[in-house]
């Protein structure tokens, strides 16, 4: 964090009221990331009072920091705490979040299942944003059937299709394997994320692992949310996204090579996924000889939509999606 002093109160009061499971070992660790304001004095004096341990680490501002090296050095100072714990967690948030009380209970929880965990964050005054509001109960429901044509048993049901830092959890030996953040001025979240899916790991997308977030104009980050916000265009109709036919292609791939991966010694199969996902069979055979599992071999093995991306108003791919949505689909609009 970087000169958080007006958030960070109603933060850390959301921290303190954080239901912890008896017996379990938390640690809160900060990072101040060049930081000239009283942040540091805040946490002191949090860290006197709370009842977990709290780990407080200063990095002076040689202008060389951005957000994905900055949420890396948080996540280091993590690792080090927890030492040698592989079977240990790692959350990562951000200073002007709110954590829902059951946010350490739930992520816990859904860590049992999966390997990386993206929790819900829900924006502080949403109908302010009217098409960010909108936009993102679209890419909900393109998610939601994503998972209707290749279902898997660690995401959750209903899930949710957002990434961001505000919430995002891994198991820690799963975060050791990935190398941590890129170093990147932004979407360093996404980056991470990607990562995981084509190193096979199971990401689950959270709706119950909750956070508020502020909606504020003046971010931190380059080209980050609050800038994202800021550019945002008013009309629905000028917001351009990907055909949902193009994505329903590609999901409809995943579900195949899903079920094909454990059959690609069968000539008849392997040729099979081949013509359907107009690739040749000796592509399929390099992608599996190095794939650790389907979720890695489902990523890499599935190429883009055939044509070029094409490129839909908001209404118009809302339309649709609603074509493509199974009848009687929870997220069906």
């Amino acid at each position: 964090m970087r000169n958080e002093e007006a958030e960070l109160p109603v933060t850390l009061d959301a921290l303190a009221r954080l239901d912890v499971e008896s017996g379990l070992d938390v640690a809160f660790c900060f990072l101040l990331d060049g930081c000239t304001d009283r942040s540091a004095d805040i946490l002191t004096d949090f860290a006197r009072r709370s009842a977990n341990s709290v780990v407080i680490e200063a990095v002076p501002d040689r202008g060389a920091s951005n957000a994905g090296i900055a949420r890396g050095r948080a996540m280091a100072l993590g690792q080090r705490v927890l030492g040698d714990m592989r079977r240990a967690a790692l959350l990562t948030t951000d200073a002007d979040t709110r954590p829902a009380g059951d946010w350490i209970g739930k992520t816990c929880q859904a860590l049992a299942l999966c390997d990386v965990v993206a929790g819900r964050i829900l924006r502080e005054s949403p109908g302010d944003q009217p098409v960010q509001t909108r936009l993102e109960d679209y890419f909900d429901r393109l998610h939601a059937l994503r998972r209707a044509h290749d279902p898997v048993d660690w995401e959750a049901r209903p899930a949710h299709h957002h990434v961001g830092g505000a919430s995002l959890a891994f198991r820690a030996e799963a975060y050791a394997a990935l190398g941590g953040f890129d170093p990147v001025p932004n979407a360093e979240d996404a980056a991470i994320v990607d990562a995981a899916h084509r190193a096979g790991l199971r990401v689950r997308r959270d709706r119950d692992v909750l956070v508020r977030t502020s909606t504020r104009r003046e971010g931190r980050a380059l080209r980050g949310f609050a800038e994202h916000l800021r550019a945002l265009a008013p009309d629905a109709d000028q917001i351009l996204v990907s055909d949902p036919c193009q994505a329903a292609w590609q999901y409809r791939g995943h579900a195949l090579a899903r079920t094909h991966y454990g059959a690609l010694e069968n000539p008849d199969a392997l040729r099979e996924l081949a013509i359907q996902l107009n690739v040749d069979m000796d592509h399929i055979r390099r992608v599996a000889r190095h794939a650790r599992n389907a979720e890695a071999f489902v990523t890499h093995v599935v190429p883009s939509p055939p044509g070029p991306d094409r490129k839909l108003s908001l209404p118009a791919a809302e339309r649709a999606l609603k074509q493509l949505e199974p009848i009687g689909h929870p997220c069906a609009a």
